[in-house]
């Protein structure tokens, strides 16, 4: 994939890769390595799953997953499907959560069960203006009417492709809304810049609600045709034994786990 490529949509660049090496590495979690082809075959199911509760093109679908092969999966189908996602921190306590629903109306909201008993949504059992159901360790919210579409430009490119939120200057989490534009041309450029290729394999510690996981864990890998290893728990220990047990070339995650990997 080349420079030019930079301004196209996630999704294409998603089914290229599947064309280009469908049997190449993409993903390994505790010691299971999985191909390109193979995510591939469960994000088809999920989309198949998604499009019975009605998606249309530019719904929001908030995501709450732990960093897992379930909830890239989940991500990967709503970008084949032009939907907008916005993942969930798992650590959000419900009222972060809550305002963010209030003020987003997700479509969809597909929330995981947590072995850690966190405060997560999947402990809800009603939610205003939603009705639910569950498959597997999942369960599901289906907004009663589509009240947001943000799927507007006729080049596809400036669509929105993912809402991530941070905390910025009021302590309150809010969304960011970037395009396609934005996060290939980011991520295009972040590979040039430290020479990321297919030989690589990135230890990712940073769930897909982060910028660091998203972009330069999912999006980095998807462009450059190489593999991600993922901890759904991070610990030292955890990392320390990824390492160890995996083709790993480099790390890239906050400055707090860095600095445990050093010290």
């Amino acid at each position: 994939m080349n420079d030019d490529k930079c301004f196209d949509t996630v999704a294409k660049v998603w089914q290229k890769r599947i064309e280009i090496t469908p049997n190449s590495i993409f993903l390994a979690e505790n010691g299971h390595h999985y191909t390109y082809n193979q995510i591939n075959y469960l994000v088809q199911k999920q989309e198949k799953r998604l499009l019975s509760y009605g998606v249309k093109k530019g719904d929001i679908i908030s995501l709450q997953f732990e960093l897992d092969v379930e909830g890239i999966v989940n991500i990967l189908a709503c970008i084949n499907l032009h939907l907008v996602i916005n993942p969930l921190n798992p650590h959000f306590d419900m009222d972060e959560v809550k305002n963010l629903v209030y003020r987003f109306k997700p479509y969809l909201i597909i929330t995981q069960q947590s072995e850690r008993g966190r405060d997560t949504l999947f402990r809800l059992n009603n939610l205003t203006n939603y009705r639910i159901d569950t498959y597997e360790d999942c369960k599901v919210f289906i907004r009663n009417s589509h009240e947001i579409c943000l799927a507007k430009e006729k080049n596809e490119t400036n669509n929105p492709v993912v809402i991530l939120n941070t905390s910025g200057t009021t302590g309150v989490p809010k969304g960011v809304v970037l395009t396609n534009k934005n996060v290939l041309s980011a991520e295009y450029a972040y590979n040039k810049a430290f020479n990321v290729n297919n030989h690589d394999m990135i230890a990712i510690a940073s769930g897909m609600y982060h910028a660091i996981g998203f972009h330069h864990g999912l999006v980095s890998t998807i462009i450059a045709g190489s593999a991600m290893a993922i901890l759904r728990h991070y610990s030292i220990d955890n990392i320390v034994d990824l390492i160890k047990n995996e083709p790993i070339t480099f790390i890239d995650s906050v400055s707090t786990v860095i600095y445990d990997i050093l010290f």
